[in-house]
């Protein structure tokens, strides 16, 4: 496999390393902006400079965390159908040299965190570590896996509120937990109706019925949090819009739905980029959510 990466172009090595840290998964590291966004210091300058920064620094470690984990995985991953392509265990990207360039982004995302506050570098550097735990142990414990993988966009969120220096309210909290089960448990779900155990060994362990389970339970709970966050905006025309901004989150959590029993959720970055009804519904309910926020601006 060595030698493979060693007769590749430098510029197509180069492509597949870049490949190999998960572009796609880096829209996970918006998430960043939701906390300053929600309250409405996402565009002061100085806050501005912190939060673009933190997104910088979890997209580093992100990345630096996926490589570590394709280390790991690539003996398994050569015997998946379509993981035998991923870079490292195709042999398009070496060992040596996606380790070396975990550590260097790995480093360099803490040393920015740590630049920006001790709470920035205190949420990224938990992050880093429970992603690790999960690669090396912890994704093969049924349940306590599904948990990690929804703490990493929880921490994703804190991270942003840490870096805006905001405290980030119950309501908030619900709804970005629960939106990260649904989704977590939406993946694992389509998982199972797609190919079964074989995506991964832990699935062994679940059932259809008991993530669905877990999937409504998540659905309820994020609706009731931000219709009670929407309904207790101070502001009577901020209250109207945030309520309005829940109908295009119904209709994005019933498309989701429909595609999870699909099993078309396995990759859930891909449904966020490329699939027209989720697109609009995010880009509707997002223009809502920026109204509701701007009219509850102070002046």
């Amino acid at each position: 496999m060595t030698a493979v990466a060693e007769r590749t172009p430098g510029h197509a090595s180069s492509r597949a390393l870049l490949t190999a840290t998960r572009p796609k998964q880096w829209v996970k590291s918006l998430l960043v902006l939701a906390a300053p966004a929600a309250a409405g210091v996402l565009l002061k300058p100085p806050v501005a400079v912190h939060v673009v920064l933190t997104l910088v620094a979890m997209t580093l470690t992100s990345a630096a965390c996926y490589l570590t984990n394709d280390v790991l995985d690539r003996h398994a991953d050569r015997l998946h159908v379509v993981k035998a392509r991923r870079p490292i265990a195709s042999g398009a990207v070496s060992v040596p040299r996606a380790l070396a360039t975990a550590a260097v982004l790995g480093g360099l995302g803490l040393a920015l965190a740590a630049a920006i506050a001790v709470q920035v570098l205190a949420v990224v550097a938990t992050y880093a570590v429970l992603t690790l735990l999960y690669a090396v142990r912890l994704k093969h414990v049924p349940w306590l896996e599904l948990a990690v993988v929804a703490s990493g966009f929880v921490l994703r969120a804190l991270a942003g509120a840490a870096a805006a220096s905001v405290e980030a309210s119950e309501w908030f909290l619900v709804v970005v937990t629960s939106a990260a089960l649904i989704i977590v448990a939406g993946k694992r779900t389509s998982e199972l109706v797609s190919e079964g155990v074989r995506a991964r060994p832990v699935l062994l362990s679940y059932r259809r019925g008991q993530l669905r389970a877990v999937t409504l339970g998540a659905t309820g709970a994020l609706v009731c949090s931000y219709a009670g966050w929407a309904a207790f905006r101070p502001d009577p025309l901020a209250s109207r819009l945030a309520l309005a901004s829940l109908v295009p989150v119904l209709l994005v959590l019933g498309r989701w739905g429909r595609e999870t029993a699909r099993g078309l959720t396995g990759a859930p970055e891909d449904v966020l980029l490329l699939d027209p009804w989720v697109r609009a519904g995010v880009l509707a309910w997002g223009c809502l959510f920026v109204s509701t926020v701007l009219v509850a601006l102070p002046g």
